[in-house]
């Protein structure tokens, strides 16, 4: 008889001993073409592990089954194989953390807002974390405020990192409101030593679907003034297009033009940007009519180089230009500084004198831009001209601006 019960035992035991090999070796072919990134490999081994082990109950088999659920997109049954070894009352960091990953992979973003809040009370001693994931998901659901609060709870070696300050500033820029003024200064040596002044004040706003600006403009140029009001949109135009549509109204048509209009379509590349558009101009005694062009290369290292063409057609002539630059970014605090150069007239900017010609000019200079305080941009300009204001007859043109604008 105990023979018998030996013999009973013994194949028992060696069926569940066989079954435990089977899964074990799948958990490992499984791991293996995981840790591989052959995501295929690893769930086809996944799902002969679930069906080997048809309870999931051990711990390393499932939270490893819902990893390779995770990363093919199978969210559900990812969160289905961890639910059981959830437990408030004895929280895991581990399970926490693929909670959220799961939330987060679903775009789900209040829900991974709990888990991350979550696993801050569990794990405080883990804070940056928490408080980073906590960070990424009030940016993903646009709240601005509740993130940057969220960010400031960051160690501060993180919040001065490049990653730290990159996050702030995606928060930062889902801003939507700017409201800017400008200043505009031109010194010219001849024929009078008299200055060009430009005043402008801008609000612009991108909550909605059509991104908006308007702005109004007050000149003063030799002893003349006048007034211009201005309103722009970008329309989205498909997969990383977008197009400009501009118009310009003064009252007089002489220091502006009477009437302004610009289309402009704009196309992202990998490595940069190009457009292709039209101006035209309608003053009180002529018509200018422009073409325009720009292409801008990304080298990598915040560094970009780009170039705009103009040619522009008045009283039957031809009027070209181009203009080149080289920029310095920082995006990381939206910050930059730009050099400048630019060859040929450009009969479009503020104003118009009569009896224009198709003279030449070059200029050079440079700009930045600097970020105070999160909210507040100070932009400032300086360019030496040297222009030929009537044929064969030259002076200097010293030009300054500086651009105050406050994002909201």
């Amino acid at each position: 008889m105990r023979f018998y019960l030996f013999l009973i035992f013994s194949l028992f035991t060696g069926y569940v001993f066989a079954q435990n090999s089977a899964a074990d070796s799948l958990y490992m072919l499984a791991q293996k073409a995981y840790r591989a990134g052959q995501m295929k490999e690893a769930l086809a081994k996944a799902k002969m592990l679930i069906k080997e082990d048809g309870s999931m109950k051990n711990y390393d088999h499932a939270t490893l089954a819902s990893r390779i659920f995770l990363a093919n997109g199978i969210y559900e049954k990812a969160d289905s194989l961890i639910e059981p070894f959830w437990k408030a009352d004895a929280p895991n960091v581990e399970i926490i953390e693929l909670k959220w990953r799961i939330q987060a992979s679903k775009n789900d973003w209040t829900a991974a807002r709990k888990w991350a809040e979550i696993g801050l009370q569990s794990f405080p001693v883990d804070s940056d974390t928490w408080n980073w994931r906590k960070t990424l998901s009030s940016f993903e659901l646009k709240k601005v405020d509740e993130g940057l609060n969220d960010w400031k709870l960051l160690s501060d070696s993180l919040q001065k990192s490049d990653a730290g300050q990159s996050l702030k500033t995606d928060l930062l820029r889902q801003l939507p409101r700017t409201v800017g003024i400008h200043w505009w200064n031109a010194q010219i040596n001849q024929p009078q030593p008299l200055p060009w002044n430009l005043f402008q004040v801008e609000y612009g706003d991108r909550s909605g679907k059509l991104p908006w600006n308007v702005r109004g403009s007050y000149g003063a140029f030799f002893g003349s003034q006048s007034v211009q009001l201005e309103g722009e949109v970008y329309p989205k135009l498909g997969k990383n297009a977008y197009g400009y549509l501009h118009l310009g109204l003064s009252p007089s048509g002489d220091l502006f033009p009477f009437a302004r209009l610009s289309a402009e379509y704009f196309k992202a590349f990998s490595k940069g940007e190009w457009s292709v558009g039209m101006k035209h101009l309608r003053y009180s005694v002529l018509q200018v009519s422009l073409a325009t062009a720009h292409i801008e290369f990304d080298f990598g290292q915040g560094f970009n180089v780009g170039g705009r063409s103009y040619l522009g057609v008045a009283q039957n002539k031809l009027f070209p230009a181009q203009a080149l630059w080289l920029r310095k970014n920082w995006p990381q605090r939206e910050r930059w500084v730009q050099a400048d150069l630019q060859v040929g007239q450009i009969p479009y900017a503020w104003i118009f004198i009569p009896g224009l010609e198709p003279v030449s000019s070059v200029r050079t200079g440079f700009q930045a831009q600097l970020r105070v305080k999160d909210y507040f941009f100070i932009r400032p300009l300086l360019a030496f001209e040297r222009e030929e204001y009537y044929p064969a007859r030259y002076r200097n043109r010293i030009n300054s601006q500086i651009t105050l604008q406050y994002r909201f």
